[in-house]
């Protein structure tokens, strides 16, 4: 008898451990599957429309930093903002953060929307959903990222222009060697211009007969 309670303690214990990581996996799978909903439920949205009305509370993650907030924003925003899993109202800008209860667990989802660029082109979309279950606490995110496609949509920021072009002096002799006799000053009128960008000129180089053989 003393034998047998052990090996049925021993198979207890063994399928206790089984149902505690079964149920631990299964929790990840619908963790994964909020994150999933998410983020996608924000990859629904057009460049102009993804925006959000506020952060989600506590500190924002590294790189996500610049929200794009929405100017069209409530003033009191109880009730305001749509998620996949409760509040279905695609006329609200993304819900920031809210809560999606599955097998008994309550999966806490935080959304972050921001700016990647001084320029305002692009925009980055991370979710973070995070659970206890008998294993502790854990957490999965997932990222993406959505350029603007004109330049019509790229909010808060004006389109770059360069006006006014000049090089002095426009006529400068170049060796046989193809080097310039003289040093050329170049100038423009920039605006709108980021930090990141770039301006870069070109030369025309045009080969001339000697004068003597000229009509």
């Amino acid at each position: 008898m003393g034998l047998g309670a052990m090996v049925f303690a021993a198979l207890s214990a063994a399928l206790a451990s089984g149902l505690r990581a079964l149920a631990v996996q299964k929790a990840r799978t619908q963790g994964n599957e909020v994150a999933t909903q998410g983020i996608e439920d924000l990859q629904r949205l057009s460049f102009d429309g993804l925006v959000v009305c506020s952060t989600p509370a506590g500190p924002v993650p590294t790189g996500l930093e610049t929200t794009a907030l929405g100017t069209n924003c409530p003033s009191d925003n109880t009730g305001y903002g749509e998620d996949p899993c409760n509040a279905l109202r695609p006329n609200d800008a993304p819900a920031p953060s809210y809560t999606c209860r599955r097998v008994s667990i309550d999966f806490r989802v935080r959304r972050y929307i921001a700016w990647t660029d001084a320029g305002r082109t692009a925009k980055r979309m991370a979710v973070f959903v995070d659970w206890t279950d008998s294993a502790g606490p854990h957490q999965v995110s997932q990222q993406s990222s959505l350029r603007s496609p004109t330049e019509a949509s790229i909010i808060g920021a004006s389109i770059p222009s360069l006006t006014l072009p000049s090089a002095a002096p426009t006529n400068v002799p170049v060796t046989s060697a193809g080097k310039l006799t003289r040093n050329i000053a170049l100038s423009v009128n920039a605006t709108a211009l980021g930090t990141d960008d770039r301006v870069f000129a070109k030369f025309l180089t045009l080969s001339m007969p000697p004068a003597a053989s000229r009509p």
